[in-house]
């Protein structure tokens, strides 16, 4: 019995039980929505010079195929983050009190009607102003003791997926159209963009500290005193660490160098010089909203987001339709 324990104790923080659940609950949601979810299970991407995992648990992707709208997807990116019991995640306010803003990738070649002027970013997470607006963060153990890596790990994990996603951006309509058409979706003269979503799910409890300062923490009996317990937070980054810039304008360029120009095409530095921009412009904000999810409202927070997604892309295609 006490083998089995350990035996147990160590596939529990293997992680494999909770990304098993998380599996679960995209194949569960998946029966009940207009378009399935599709697990494409871990999603690789290079950064040379880093020693930080070069994977996230999954990519789960989601067509948003809306009448009269340009055709956007959804990409969840989501890392999972098994912690035994009692470990919490305390966060305190952005210090801009700010949640970010969603990570929508136009496309490239067609601007279509859902352009980046049109899309709302910057609207609340989940449209929703209660969800807390989280900046740092901390894990703390039920003995006392504290990791001040684990969270900012699990964020860089994203940060970097998201940024090697940026490819989809180059996918252009004719690339596009044959695999859309096997899902049957037509995208045949409909603008092509994604709308990328890192999720970081995990067993720790999470809490948001409000207004902390030293003599209120020091009088305080017990967690509650000090915070709310929270099922979802928005982390934010409002300005992403220098080196994202920097992997988004050289590694991701250079690996999409090839899908804007071809040998010997007369425009091809022409097309190879507005990548660059178009990318140097997206690394200045973004990746800067992150979604931490305790893993019992996973399967929920999914079926809010794609409602959400719904609504922003169906008001950006109106406004840009001039309507």
């Amino acid at each position: 019995m006490e083998k089995y324990s350990k035996i147990k104790d160590e596939l529990l923080k293997s992680g494999l039980p909770l990304e098993s659940m998380v599996a679960d609950s995209v194949r569960s949601l998946s029966a009940k929505l207009p378009s399935p979810l599709l697990n494409t299970g871990q999603y690789f991407f290079e950064r040379s010079e880093s020693e930080l995992a070069n994977s996230v648990d999954f990519q789960v992707v989601y067509d948003l195929d809306i009448k009269n709208c340009d055709f956007v997807e959804i990409a969840f990116l989501i890392e999972c983050k098994y912690r035994t019991k009692g470990t919490g995640w305390l966060f305190t306010d952005s210090p801009l009190k700010d949640a970010g803003m969603e990570f929508f990738v136009e496309n490239f070649f067609s601007k279509g009607k859902c352009g980046k002027e049109n899309f709302p970013v910057l609207a609340p997470p989940l449209n929703n102003s209660d969800i807390p607006a989280v900046g740092k963060g901390i894990e703390i153990y039920s003995n006392g003791n504290r990791n001040e890596k684990s969270i900012t790990e699990g964020i860089h994990q994203l940060m970097f997926a998201c940024c090697s996603s940026l490819s989809r951006a180059f996918f252009s309509e004719e690339q596009m159209r044959k695999p859309m058409m096997d899902r049957k979706i037509d995208i045949t003269n409909r603008s092509w963009h994604s709308l990328l979503c890192p999720v970081l799910v995990t067993t720790a409890n999470l809490y948001h500290v409000k207004n902390p300062t030293i003599e209120k923490i020091e009088e305080s009996e017990k967690l509650e005193d000090i915070c709310s317990r929270e099922a979802l937070v928005a982390y934010s980054t409002p300005r992403p660490p220098p080196y994202v810039g920097r992997f988004i304008r050289e590694q991701v360029f250079q690996e999409i160098k090839g899908m804007v120009s071809l040998e010997g095409k007369p425009n091809s530095k022409t097309d190879e010089s507005h990548a660059r921009i178009y990318l140097t412009n997206l690394s200045f904000l973004n990746p800067s909203r992150y979604y931490i999810v305790d893993y019992g409202r996973f399967g929920s927070f999914l079926k809010d987001y794609i409602d959400f997604a719904s609504s922003m892309v169906s008001y950006a295609s109106k406004k840009g339709s001039g309507h």
